[in-house]
């Protein structure tokens, strides 16, 4: 049957977007996200994907008429959507680790910032009662 098919396509892609959360997670983990943005870009093309997926076997289901649910029809769906719930938790597990390599990252850059200004206005207390003392103006208006 179509839903069937339909499952299973759509189990695939939960698998592709583990696939590419977990290559995500390896640069994750050595601090690099030069390729954060084509990681959010692919991950929306699956998600759109599974939702179509999502739309069609809730139209396909609704149209399956009760005889032609057997219980060898029912237990493949089940299998299917066993195999769907430990993807998604996978997901889920994967997701809340690079989650938690971001936040780290963001963190840092936050630190980073802020001891830059730091050293900025520091810097510039310095030179500006530096620059008035040493009379170095005077040379440059001369």
């Amino acid at each position: 049957m179509e839903v069937i098919s339909l499952l299973q396509s759509k189990n695939r892609c939960l698998k592709k977007f583990l696939s590419l959360s977990v290559l995500f997670l390896k640069s994750a983990e050595n601090h690099n996200f030069s390729e954060l943005e084509s990681f959010e870009k692919k991950r929306e093309s699956y998600i759109k994907a599974i939702s179509l997926c999502d739309r069609r076997i809730l139209d396909l289901a609704n149209k399956i008429p009760k005889v032609k649910r057997s219980t060898e029809f029912v237990q493949k769906i089940q299998s299917i959507n066993k195999e769907k719930e430990q993807l998604t938790h996978k997901i889920i597990e994967t997701d809340d680790k690079i989650l938690f390599y971001i936040e780290n990252e963001k963190q840092n850059l936050i630190q980073n910032l802020n001891l830059s200004e730091n050293s900025k206005n520091r810097l510039n207390k310095f030179k500006s009662s530096w620059v008035n003392e040493s009379g170095e103006g005077i040379d440059q208006k001369l």
